[in-house]
């Protein structure tokens, strides 16, 4: 009988084991964060976890909660268990997650592959370094400086960490140091395990990068009729689409090939036209490229990427053609914006913005009548969304700027549950947004008509809709923002 006993106890504490261990698991954090009341207990709930969970995957998505809604903390906090423990290889690499600093991400990522090579954790910090300079980082930049030796460390994770996050990191790195072969290979495997972050254009570009032109065209034209573009559009679209995916490959020559063999010169955009005069110049052949300018110009284009200063055209700014360019261009932008005014909605009873249930991030109840007397400026997010977030650094830049007894800057979101406002409270808080945050209680999207985001809203000061817009483009989006509120004003 005591025998019996003995293994019943025994077993009981062995069922118990795993429960305990998920006490402090990520599961039991999000419960947990739901219930939080503030950023404040939330940060004191990311502490606790840190201190007593016993899994470093659990760790890491803790501490990327906390360092969303309050880096500085997270930083300090990862700081103090990396000076008491300085040879604990997860305090460590928790700590230099925390660093904005890529040398010295790279440095502690070093020390981590050195001292630990069959831990795919420091094969993670100094890949995870490269992946986030790939994009903002210029090949001049002296953070390259080991990046082939580093190949390694991409190779080697794959070996190590069983997540296709492994092979985008390398199909990356292939991109970047132009392995364009290789990079289309290691995209195969990533797309066959499931992987959905490249994008058929994108394989198409590192196509036509790796010189492979026909497949290229034939990738494009096969995303585009997936995405039922056909007929007389697709025409329209197709030879212009693929002119600007050969202009970002740098294919100037293939440019001309294509656009001459399929006569489509007459069917061109004027941004195509430009390209045109992009391979034209890199031929020398200052002639057509001046002319190709000038079509461009002729129709309708005025410079939505950097110009006029691009310095394959610098010899030419002398010239009288490229006077006649800037002056249509300049023409163009004035034509544009003379008709984004006259696209102003007329204030009218039936434009009234709805009253949307609202709240601030305390919790007060907010209604947009509350800000009659001032121009309304609203971004509708959600942060699932790649452009909404984008949006937001230019929102608040935009908002800074602003006299805030005249114009109030909203961003809205609607939030599923607590934790997203704390989240995003603490967000707004540690990147010192300059925009209110508000909180829609019902389908925002509905009472307004809208279907994407971000999409945006101004009000005049009497809470009329006077302008809506989906999407966003750095030089775009604020620039009509800025002349809607403008014209506004006067009123």
């Amino acid at each position: 009988m005591n025998r019996i006993i003995v293994i019943l106890c025994a077993a009981l504490v062995l069922l118990n084991l795993p429960a305990c261990a998920d006490n402090y698991g990520i599961k039991a954090f999000n419960k947990a964060y739901n219930k939080a009341a503030s950023v404040a207990e939330a940060i004191d709930l990311c502490r606790e976890y840190m201190d007593k969970t016993e899994k470093l995957a659990d760790a890491r998505d803790v501490q990327q909660e906390w360092m969303l809604i309050s880096p500085e903390t997270a930083r300090q906090y990862a700081l103090e268990k990396y000076k008491a423990e300085p040879d604990s290889k997860v305090a460590k690499y928790l700590y230099a997650r925390t660093l904005e600093n890529p040398y010295e991400n790279l440095r502690l990522g070093h020390e981590l592959t050195n001292d630990y090579p069959d831990w795919p954790y420091g094969y993670v910090m100094v890949t995870t370094t490269y992946l986030n300079a790939f994009d903002t980082l210029n090949r001049n930049d002296s953070l390259w400086t080991d990046i082939e030796e580093d190949s390694l460390c991409f190779l080697n994770l794959i070996d190590l960490w069983t997540d296709i996050r492994a092979l985008y990191r390398y199909y990356k790195y292939q991109v970047f140091t132009g392995d364009y072969n290789g990079a289309l290979k290691t995209a195969d495997e990533f797309i066959r395990d499931g992987g959905t972050w490249i994008y058929p254009d994108d394989y198409a570009e590192i196509l036509a990068r790796a010189g492979r032109y026909k497949e290229a065209s034939e990738k494009l034209r096969d995303y585009m009729k997936s995405q039922e573009i056909d007929g007389d559009k697709f025409v329209r679209y197709f030879h212009d689409r693929f002119v600007f995916l050969l202009y970002k490959a740098g294919a100037y020559d293939e440019i001309l090939r294509h656009v001459q063999e399929n006569a489509v010169v007459d069917s061109l955009a004027g941004y195509a036209c430009r390209d045109m005069a992009f391979a034209f110049a890199s031929q020398n052949r200052k002639d057509s490229a001046l002319y190709y300018l000038n079509l461009a110009a002729d129709r309708g284009y005025f410079s939505s990427r950097p110009d006029p200063d691009d310095t394959i055209f610098a010899a030419y700014q002398s010239d009288a053609q490229w006077k006649s360019y800037t002056t249509k261009c300049g023409e163009n932008k004035k034509a544009a914006d003379d008709k984004l005014i006259q696209s102003i909605l007329p204030a009218s009873d039936e434009t009234l913005a709805p009253e949307i249930k609202l709240t601030d991030s305390e919790g007060h109840q907010v209604s947009l009548s509350d800000y009659r007397g001032k121009i309304v400026v609203i971004e509708f997010w959600v942060t699932w969304c790649g452009f909404s977030n984008k949006a937001l650094p230019y929102l608040s830049k935009f908002a800074a700027q602003q006299d805030a007894d005249n114009i109030q800057v909203l961003a809205i979101e609607s939030p599923n549950a607590a934790r997203n406002k704390i989240r995003y409270t603490g967000i707004f808080q540690a990147n010192n947004y300059a925009m209110q945050l508000l909180f829609a209680e019902e389908d925002a999207e509905k009472e307004f008509g809208f279907e994407g985001f971000p999409t945006f809203f101004i009000l005049d000061k009497n809470g009329h809709i006077r302008y809506r817009a989906f999407g966003f483009g750095e030089n775009v989006t604020f620039d009509k923002i800025n002349m809607v509120v403008k014209e506004l004003a006067k009123e």
